[in-house]
């Protein structure tokens, strides 16, 4: 009987690996399209709104977007950012209304997201669980 549980076990760990490997791979591959496809919020790919930094109306940078947050309907509402400097590291969500894009080089990819919230008031946010 314990061979047949390990058996079933070794089973399960497999297919969870697998699906993970999986996953991040299709979540690579679907940054990699969004690079040179159309323009999925902000008018950026999905790769320019992943490797974008958060920086406040002033210019001061916030944070870095750490994940993109998605509906029901797969349409992109909300970013995950790990505020600057927090010790440890801190996450928040913020909702997409009122950020604007922000070119910051002559790199296709230099992109920042810039809103109207200060440290502080990110900072204040509830921290977001992963």
């Amino acid at each position: 009987m314990t061979f047949f549980r390990n058996t079933r076990y070794a089973a399960l760990a497999a297919a969870t690996i697998a699906l993970t490997a999986c996953s991040g791979q299709a979540r690579d591959a679907e940054l990699t399209a969004g690079s040179e496809g159309e323009p999925v919020a902000l008018g950026l790919t999905l790769y320019q709104l992943s490797d974008a930094d958060l920086i406040s109306a002033d210019g001061v940078e916030l944070g870095e977007v750490e994940r993109i947050v998605r509906n029901d309907a797969g349409e992109i509402v909300g970013l995950i950012i790990e505020i600057e400097d927090s010790d440890p590291d801190r996450f928040v969500q913020i909702p997409l209304a009122g950020l604007v894009s922000v070119r910051t080089g002559n790199e296709a990819d230099d992109w920042d997201l810039q809103g109207n919230m200060t440290r502080e008031q990110l900072a204040r946010m509830p921290a977001y669980s992963q």
